[in-house]
């Protein structure tokens, strides 16, 4: 099962399909909001809900701003994502601040910890530009650099160590398995002042 980017007339929409091999379909997700799990103990509570729109289980913004390829860039310090496939660079650094996209997002498991709550864990991303057609990041490596740069927040100047002064990843509580969520958006002004073009 993944999270996908489709070109739909070039604005780009992400979609999931597809099946876990203990037998979750991806349609079984309609109308639920959705939360992901990462390596490292991060959560995140998207606020994005699955949709079906034109027979394709869609993802919809539900009372927030923040697309969720977009949440996810942030929580693991990477520069903003385009959507749009006009938008798109090409060359290296393939991590680009709006000139690379999100492609797959992929799903290994599905918890359902209330009705219509869909905790989803991911494992890696792929990302792309127009030269490099399917890079994967492995979540689990970047979380450790993420939480190395965190353990030596002291040794950066004072404004950048500011911006690290939490963690960069949530710690899950007991309440349904969820944890409370950083501001994306804190998380990637930190991201560009420590590294606007790292790449893992």
């Amino acid at each position: 099962m993944r999270i996908s980017r489709r070109p739909s007339g070039g604005r780009g929409e992400y979609e999931i399909s597809g099946s876990l091999p203990s037998g979750e379909l991806a349609g079984g997700l309609e109308n639920h909001l959705l939360s992901l799990e990462f390596p490292g103990g991060l959560l995140i509570h998207t606020r994005v809900r699955v949709k079906k729109q034109g027979g394709k289980l869609r993802l919809r913004r539900a009372d927030v701003d923040i697309q969720l390829q977009k949440q996810l860039a942030a929580a693991f310090m990477m520069p903003d994502p385009a959507r749009q496939v006009s938008a798109l660079g090409a060359g290296e650094p393939l991590l680009q601040e709006g000139a690379y996209a999100v492609d797959h997002i992929e799903i290994e498991s599905i918890l359902i910890p209330a009705p219509k709550t869909a905790v989803l864990r991911v494992k890696e991303i792929t990302v792309i530009n127009r030269s490099h057609l399917g890079e994967v990041i492995r979540l689990q490596e970047r979380a450790a650099l993420l939480q190395e740069i965190w353990a030596k927040r002291s040794e950066f100047p004072d404004d950048i160590a500011l911006q690290l002064s939490s963690p960069p990843w949530v710690f899950l509580n007991s309440h349904f398995g969820f944890g409370e969520s950083r501001n994306p958006a804190s998380c990637h002004e930190a991201s560009e002042k420590v590294s606007p073009t790292a790449h893992w």
